[in-house]
């Protein structure tokens, strides 16, 4: 159990390490921009139909290939395809 709490703090470290370094030269006004965004797209996320939402953090977060996806989801990869189009069509509109 001590393991896994000192390996989870270390995870949470090395994401509190990362995201600094991303930080690191940006103006408070794009760091203020870049957490409206990250908003809106958390908010248009959950907007999204379940298979489109789905397909799109496989796809974004995991990296995933389209045939990983379709064997995933039990889909085909031409589908999976569709639904990550039509995902990021809607994100982008509501985005803007």
């Amino acid at each position: 159990m001590a393991g896994s709490t000192a390996k989870r703090t270390s995870v949470a470290e090395e994401q509190v390490w990362c995201y600094q370094q991303r930080l690191r030269g940006l103006s408070l006004r794009a760091i203020a921009e870049a957490s409206e965004t990250e908003a809106l797209l958390a908010a248009g996320l959950q907007q999204l139909p379940r298979l489109q939402r789905e397909v799109f953090l496989l796809r974004a977060q995991q990296g995933l290939e389209y045939e990983e996806i379709a064997a995933a989801l039990a889909t085909t990869p031409g589908a999976a395809r569709v639904h990550y189009h039509h995902a990021v069509r809607r994100l982008k509109e509501i985005v803007k």
